[in-house]
């Protein structure tokens, strides 16, 4: 062949893949059988650098005509760039091997397309043999799946040893899918009418609340539990607040997928994107590998938030137990000493509960204690803190309340207690001791403080409460 010219289908060209021939340095092409590569990319090159030959895949490929690619630079078309985590000479060894007519390859490299949709390809280079007046041929291959699929699978690697490791795998599954497809990508939980993204990778903000809008992505993935994609907003009616919105931020495409925790649609994970393109076929369902190990990352911590809720609960009153009153009196001190706010604490029992269970059965003693419990519970403030200490013995703390104030508050709950019907064992009341932070100055003094205050209301007539004076004589009662 000579001059400079499109290839039509089936016409011979004495070498061309397009047309079934075989280049003659066929050894040099790392085994590629060119008579079965008729979906390759093909284009010839002249001694100047210039395309003198394209097939149609390539035309198709690259999104010109063969027409307006005879006679351009390759440099003027597409322009290629070394592909993350891989050998970074590949898109400088295809400049090279076309400049020097040389054999290269096969090789990968993102072919960024002047004007046109990029995509990762498989490439080989050769040299067209001395019978024509080619420089060299470029065979290329549109491999973006296969390449997103070896990502996803490198990725789902990673992230499956953070789920086994307990890690917060938001921030790593958002990074990852925005780095393999290319797009912006976020995680979102479905919160009321709105989601809260909890991870993203440049667009939104992790606490931004995005809108739920009737037939978007993440509106059907909520209703259906499927996964969802809009790949043309443009398509969508003028009115469409949709499109309003994509307009806005310059979407051209998103796609979505759901994230399933405990049979429940708990969030999911998207990726958008402004490229013209739009979102590649598939990627929602490969976002779905991810999502489902989202999934079970969340699944297991909130198994193991719910193991660790029961272990701090007491199961008899739903109060905490002795761990969590220790726990919970050392972060509220440590809140109030840096606050300069006021605490208090209260120590209950329950008077003549030995009495109780010996006489009516450990059974009604339990049913004492929920009943007690449920009473308290009615009458404290969301702020303040009940806990189970021991047997019949229970902790009351107070935040920003001065001793005064926690000993009005415990004497309502005592009046309450005492006028509380308990089937079966007639009137039931509670001793208690009060003793604040201001006086005490420490936990262990805030507790034998108090517990100090409750040994002297149970051996004085019982059913009081004493607030805690450092002089024991003056030990002022309500």
């Amino acid at each position: 062949m000579s001059g400079r010219q499109a290839l039509s289908p089936g016409e011979g060209c004495g070498g061309c893949a397009a047309c079934g021939g075989v280049v003659p340095a066929a050894e040099g092409l790392g085994g590629l059988d060119l008579l079965g590569a008729l979906g390759d990319g093909y284009l010839a090159l002249d001694g100047s650098g210039a395309i003198c030959a394209a097939n149609p895949e390539a035309t198709r490929l690259l999104g010109r005509s063969a027409d307006d690619l005879i006679g351009l630079e390759l440099a003027d078309v597409v322009e290629l760039e070394a592909l993350d985590g891989e050998r970074r000479t590949d898109a400088g060894l295809l400049e090279g091997a076309l400049r020097g007519g040389s054999t290269a390859g096969p090789r990968r490299a993102r072919f960024a397309v002047r004007g046109g949709v990029d995509f990762v390809a498989s490439f080989v280079v050769a040299d067209p043999g001395e019978d024509t007046d080619q420089h060299a041929v470029l065979l290329f291959r549109d491999i973006t799946d296969r390449w997103q699929a070896e990502r996803v699978y490198r990725a789902l690697h990673r992230v499956g040893r953070a789920v086994a490791s307990d890690e917060d795998v938001l921030d790593l599954v958002s990074a990852e899918c925005a780095e393999i497809f290319s797009c912006d990508s976020f995680i979102c939980r479905f919160d009321g009418d709105g989601a809260l993204v909890l991870a993203a990778s440049v667009e939104h903000r992790s606490g931004d609340t995005l809108p739920v809008l009737a037939d978007g992505p993440l509106w059907r993935v909520r209703a259906t539990g499927q996964p969802a994609r809009i790949d043309d907003y443009s398509t969508l009616p003028e009115e469409s607040p949709l499109r309003r919105r994509a307009r806005v931020r310059g979407y051209t495409g998103t796609a979505a997928t759901g994230i399933e925790v405990g049979g429940r649609m708990w969030g999911a994970v998207v990726v958008t994107t402004t490229r013209p393109e739009g979102i590649r076929p598939s990627t929602e369902h490969r976002l779905a590998h991810f999502a489902e190990l989202i999934g079970l990352g969340i699944a297991n911590r909130e198994a193991r938030a719910e193991l660790e809720a029961l272990a701090a609960v007491d199961p008899l009153t739903g109060f905490g137990n002795h761990r969590t009153f220790q726990e919970r009196l050392r972060g509220e001190m440590a809140r109030a000493g840096r606050a300069g706010s006021p605490l208090s604490l209260a120590l209950l029992d329950i008077d003549r509960f030995k009495d109780i269970n010996d006489e009516n059965g450990h059974q009604v003693g339990d049913e004492v204690l929920r009943r007690v419990s449920s009473v308290l519970r009615a009458v404290t403030r969301a702020s303040d803190i009940l806990c189970r200490t021991g047997g019949d013995e229970l902790a009351w703390i107070l935040p920003g309340a001065s001793s005064r104030d926690a000993v009005a508050a415990v004497e309502r709950a005592r009046k309450a207690v005492a006028g509380a019907s308990m089937d079966g064992v007639g009137r039931v009341t509670l001793s208690a001791g009060v003793c604040d932070l201001a006086t005490a100055g420490s936990q262990d003094d805030l507790q034998r403080f108090a517990d100090g205050a409750l040994y002297h209301a149970k051996h004085h007539g019982r059913d009081r409460v004493v607030r805690y004076s450092p002089d024991v004589v003056a030990v002022s009662y309500t």
